[in-house]
């Protein structure tokens, strides 16, 4: 794994991390733009997972949106480092990006951020991004934040991107439960969404306005909490960071048969063909969330399709 920096001020509006695959080192690799949460411009939190997608044979760039309390100027910040990041992998020894095979992946806020590039690329007249062959949503968040009128999602836009885009979302438990708290407003379509909708809102927006998506080329998922003895599984969203994020938690099931599992599974069957479908079919491998050491299988993955869609939702 190669790992390039341009522009090492994080505020910068062209930084980036980027991520080469290299031993072995293909001539071309897909390309992975993956969006960072609030305050996330330093990809420690993320370092872990960004590594182990590039060591699956993907290119993962790493933009830092330019400075973080300037949400208008996010979208654009992030798709010109995407751009520039590109003719950067054009020159000298680096593998070549392949812009037809381009994923976003998102986690929070930066999930709403890939919804909105990849649907604001579908609906110009002349596109400024490689149109992304799949998206996937890492607990997105944000819908109540400052940044959401400047990279939000609507309706009519979603309805634009092209029918065959994949679509994979992931949400925490934590996210999900928290729904109970409002069921009323989190059933609704309503924006601004009730407090405790955040998450649950968007992923619903999402799934329920795409209806150009075959079912086929879409997934709604819940990674779970679970326990044996004193041992704790916390699946809620920030989990995704891993052990060098705000939690400090070592990696564990939510990371490698969770957060890892599903974005490399997603990845690799749209972009590099891979036939072993475990993102987007509900199979065992897809539920599967590892064992404890007990011999107890961990309570396992579910699907949310039938919630999302028709509000039934398992408890």
């Amino acid at each position: 794994m190669r790992r390039s920096v341009l522009h090492e001020d994080s505020n910068h509006p062209l930084h980036s991390v980027i991520y080469e695959p290299h031993d072995p080192k293909p001539e071309k690799a897909p390309v992975v733009l993956f969006l960072h949460g609030y305050f996330g411009a330093d990809p420690a939190a993320y370092e872990l997972m960004l590594r182990h997608i590039a060591r699956k044979g993907f290119i993962v760039i790493y933009p830092g949106y330019g400075h973080p309390l300037r949400p208008q100027a996010w979208a654009d910040n992030a798709a010109n480092a995407l751009n520039h990041a590109l003719e950067f992998l054009e020159q000298g020894d680096h593998v070549r990006p392949d812009r037809k095979r381009v994923g976003f992946v998102g986690h929070s806020i930066g999930a709403i951020l890939a919804l909105h590039l990849a649907q604001k690329n579908a609906a110009a007249v002349q596109s400024f991004l490689p149109q992304p062959r799949v998206i996937i949503t890492l607990d997105a968040a944000g819908i109540t934040s400052l940044a959401w009128p400047f990279i939000s999602i609507d309706k009519d836009r979603l309805r634009r991107l092209p029918d065959e885009t994949w679509l994979l979302l992931v949400m925490a438990e934590e996210s999900y439960q928290m729904r109970l708290q409002d069921p009323h407003h989190c059933q609704t379509d309503e924006i601004p969404p009730g407090k405790y909708c955040n998450a649950f809102t968007v992923n619903r927006l999402a799934y329920r306005q795409t209806p150009q998506i075959p079912d086929a080329r879409k997934a709604a998922v819940m990674i779970p909490s679970d326990q044996e003895g004193d041992v704790e599984l916390r699946s809620e969203h920030n989990a995704v960071q891993a052990d060098c994020g705000f939690l400090g938690e070592p990696i564990n099931a939510v990371d490698y048969w969770g957060y890892w599992k599903l974005t490399v599974g997603a990845l690799a069957h749209v972009l590099l063909g891979d036939p072993d479908d475990y993102a987007f079919s509900d199979t065992r491998l897809r539920r599967a969330f590892g064992t404890w050491s007990t011999g107890r299988p961990a309570r396992p993955i579910a699907g949310l399709d039938r919630c999302l869609q028709e509000g039934k939702c398992p408890q």
